[in-house]
């Protein structure tokens, strides 16, 4: 087998045990999408031995652009390889971390579950009225420490407070002055509603990025140490600065039951499940805390805050910081979880007619889609659904 063909077998290979890297994942994808036959075959490979070995001879032969190579797999092996298919169509649960491609906007799993969806502000079982309802928007307020609000611009995407104390759009539009109304250490209020979301960009150069039903707390001008506090799910982009003996400067987020330190760093924070609070890694070097533990994390891993105590996973980060680029990334994502991130998103409710069987979801999609064809998505796959 030649260098190339060795490379991509390793590939293959941390796919199957979950280590593949978010490059890899990238140079995996592109190199399945150059042929049909090699998506089909790699998504029916099982992990033993011997079908992997017959999986190296096939990389080798496509290597060389065999015209043979399908034929030379054993017919065990393609016959494997269909049925693996097959039963994906109808699985409840994936045993692989199977490989998504952005291009197919698509759901691979089968639900057989009831759902009744209720759109929020009116009753309607009209079918245009469910095409009408569209996805999530910028849309932000920001309540100042007087108990006055500025509801934010749906047209921008970006709130910005100077180290000037300064507050502006991205483009330089001018909101407020607050030198003289309010104390440098009061707190400001970002909160972002459902079917929303938000970037705000901290006196210290910091972005963050909100997603729906979520809220920060700021100062108004940072001191040393800098703090904010967050409900909901952020992602941050903290910027690394030095004070005058040339030491970091801190950087803390306070969520429910534990605090992120950081200094300059890439990081997510989700805190919508409050019995599994989660701190994913992207970037740099962030510490968790909580009451009683404390851990420290690595680029592509990620905290679990549990009642029972916390821990950390190896995982990919693509999927749990997808929707700060308008997308859906469902990864072995739970029937229940999906439903929430479009209940927020779509601002919904959800109402489960019977109990779920153990139902995950895989697949990569825009945000920006209208409810209809994200429900016509789900219908393909199986799920049943009411909609009022």
């Amino acid at each position: 087998m030649n260098d190339q063909a060795a490379h991509i077998a390793q590939l293959i290979k941390k796919l199957f045990d979950g280590s593949l890297s978010a490059a890899e994942k990238i140079e995996l994808n592109s190199w399945l999408e150059e042929h049909p036959q090699r998506k089909s075959f790699v998504e029916g490979l099982n992990k033993d031995d011997a079908l992997f070995e017959e999986a190296l001879e096939w990389i080798s032969l496509a290597q060389e652009d065999s015209e043979e190579w399908l034929q030379r797999l054993s017919a065990t092996t393609w016959q494997r390889i269909q049925q693996q298919q097959e039963k994906s169509q109808i699985k409840k649960r994936s045993p692989k971390p199977w490989l998504w491609y952005a291009a197919a906007a698509v759901l691979l799993c089968i639900a057989g579950a009831s759902i009744f969806i209720q759109q929020q502000q009116e009753s309607t079982n009209n079918s245009l009225a469910l095409n009408q309802i569209k996805p999530g928007k910028h849309q932000a307020t920001l309540h100042l420490p007087d108990g006055s609000s500025l509801t934010l611009s749906e047209k921008q995407d970006e709130l910005q407070l100077s180290d000037k104390r300064i507050l502006s759009y991205k483009d330089g539009e001018m909101l407020m002055d607050l030198n003289g109304k309010f104390k440098a250490d009061q707190d400001l209020r970002l909160s972002v509603p459902r079917a929303g979301h938000y970037k705000m960009r901290l006196p210290d150069g910091s972005l963050v990025w909100l997603n729906s039903a979520s809220t920060i707390r700021f100062p108004i001008a940072f001191q040393q140490h800098r703090l904010v506090a967050l409900n909901g799910e952020a992602f941050f982009e903290v910027q690394q600065l030095k004070d005058n003996k040339n030491r970091a400067r801190g950087f803390s987020v306070n969520a429910p039951n534990q605090s992120i330190e950081v200094t300059g760093t890439q990081f997510n924070v989700n805190t919508f499940n409050k019995e599994a609070l989660k701190t994913t890694l992207v970037e740099g070097h962030v510490n968790v805390r909580s009451a009683q533990h404390k851990l420290s994390l690595r680029p592509n891993e990620q905290s679990v805050l549990s009642p029972t105590g916390i821990s950390k996973v190896a995982i990919d980060v693509s999927t749990e910081i997808a929707w700060k680029d308008n997308r859906f990334n469902f990864n072995e994502t739970s029937l229940q979880d999906a439903m929430l991130q479009l209940s927020r998103w779509y601002e919904l409710e959800i109402v489960y007619k019977k109990n779920i069987p153990d139902t995950y979801f895989y697949g990569e999609f825009s945000r920006q889609q209208p409810l209809q064809k994200v429900l016509k998505i789900l219908e393909e796959s199986g799920v049943k659904f009411e909609f009022k």
